[in-house]
């Protein structure tokens, strides 16, 4: 039987960090990205040509308008899936090739795609592609947010410094819930290498914006606090980097009740 678009993407796509920690009884957080990074570049490489065909069949096919149907997801999906893949190539041409489908995209859908992986994993294009996101859709609340989410969940090492400017931007603020998701959430929640960087500043970061959101919205807060919860399965060294934090945030005087029950369960 001919398999769809989606359920293609589906079985090429390989499995997340949250899908991996959670077969294993001690989580190696380096161990886990090396592996994904190194099984990604070498399918992409060994089967480079594959991907490229199959992108170019895919950017062969053209919808009259955007809709809904299964056969237009599945070829959203898949697209943005063999790019993900070529982009692990590191070759330029195929960044180019990415910025380019980006540049011409007609629906939300693939302009968002296809700035996640420039934002996560490209180079030359990656500031360009975030800048005119930005300008374009700034004043729209819940694409703004998008755009927020996107760069929390950066794998680059520049995630944190990203935030940073993020925050200091007119169109965000910590008082809008939404927006304290996108940001704080999307990097602690769907940012683990970032959030699990060996230096420890991930965990200083969520633990910095905890001790800030509890004293304006301690539902929020107790929300962002369980992606602390990790802590028992990790080992030695990250333990002790992410206890340290955790028990900042215990230590705050007027911590809301809120945050407090779910920082205090975990076993440190």
């Amino acid at each position: 039987p001919k398999i769809d678009d989606e359920t293609k993407s589906w079985c090429i796509s390989l499995p997340d960090f949250s899908t991996l920690s959670q077969k294993v009884e001690s989580i190696n957080t380096g161990a886990i990205f090396m592996a994904l990074d190194v099984l990604k570049k070498s399918i992409a490489m060994e089967h480079e040509a594959s991907f490229v065909a199959c992108l170019e069949k895919l950017n062969g096919k053209n919808f009259k308008q955007y809709a809904v149907t299964p056969e237009q997801v599945g070829h959203r999906s898949l697209t943005r899936t063999v790019l993900g893949f070529l982009l692990a190539t590191r070759k330029s041409e195929y960044e180019d090739n990415c910025f380019a489908t980006y540049l011409g995209a007609a629906d939300m859908t693939t302009e968002i795609g296809t700035f996640g992986l420039l934002a996560h994993h490209g180079q030359k294009h990656s500031d360009e592609a975030s800048d005119k996101f930005y300008e374009k859709w700034k004043g729209e609340t819940l694409v703004f947010q998008k755009w927020v989410a996107t760069h929390a969940s950066s794998p680059k090492e520049e995630a944190l410094e990203k935030l940073a400017s993020i925050e200091k931007l007119p169109e965000y603020s910590n008082k809008v819930p939404n927006l304290v998701r996108s940001l704080v959430g999307g990097f602690a929640m769907r940012n683990p290498r970032q959030f699990h960087r060996p230096d420890g500043l991930g965990y200083k970061f969520l633990s910095d914006k905890l001790i800030e959101v509890d004293a304006i919205n301690p539902q929020i807060a107790a929300r962002l606090a369980s992606a602390f919860n990790v802590y028992e399965k990790l080992q030695s060294r990250q333990k002790e980097l992410m206890k340290g934090n955790i028990q900042r945030v215990l230590d705050k005087k007027d911590l809301s009740k809120n945050t407090f029950e779910i920082l205090s369960k975990i076993k440190l």
